[in-house]
């Protein structure tokens, strides 16, 4: 009888053990699933940030084509303008040197 004791209670220590073993190991894991939940989050929000950030730079890169196309089109003004100024001061030089002439002849 003595013997039935001892390994009934042998028995009953290593099935309390075999519970909190599987107490721990439940902790574990809900502990690392709230890791895992935390990370997802966080990267989530990353995303989240990255996706508004790329908006942005889209937004910022239109904005600086414009600017391109529209700094294009004032250089192409100032082109003509200066082709223009140049034209003007040719057509002058002429008749200045014909109104040189005909000074020369009178």
């Amino acid at each position: 009888q003595d013997k039935e004791l001892k390994a009934s209670l042998m028995k009953e220590k290593e099935q309390t053990n075999a519970i909190k073993d599987m107490k721990k190991l439940i902790d574990d894991l809900e502990a690392e699933g709230k890791t895992a939940d935390n990370l997802k989050n966080k990267l989530f929000s990353k995303v989240e940030s990255n996706k508004k950030l790329m908006k942005e730079i889209d937004s910022m890169k239109r904005e600086s084509d414009q600017q391109d196309k529209e700094l294009k089109v004032i250089l192409m003004q100032q082109t003509e303008q200066t082709n223009a100024i140049k034209a003007y001061d040719a057509q002058n030089r002429k008749l200045m040197v014909k109104l040189a002439e005909l000074v020369q002849k009178e």
